[in-house]
């Protein structure tokens, strides 16, 4: 398996991506529901998977190593 890791930014940007996701899917069912809608994923489905993902963000990311002291 190849060793594919993030570093810190991108973690970052994956969180914050997934965050903003989960909210928007969130209005837009709330919006279908109220149009009549039957939606198949509850409203907070996606903001769950992305917390579910985002906690796996730190073992798939580079450990900050520790400032040398000469």
């Amino acid at each position: 398996m190849a060793n594919n890791k993030l570093f810190g930014n991108e973690a970052f940007l994956i969180a914050e991506a997934l965050k903003h996701y989960g909210k928007h899917m969130k209005k837009q069912i709330r919006r279908k529901e109220k149009q009549g809608f039957r939606i198949v994923f509850h409203e907070n489905f996606f903001e769950m998977m992305g917390e579910h993902i985002t906690a796996k963000l730190p073992s798939l990311t580079y450990k900050e190593k520790p400032v040398r002291k000469y």
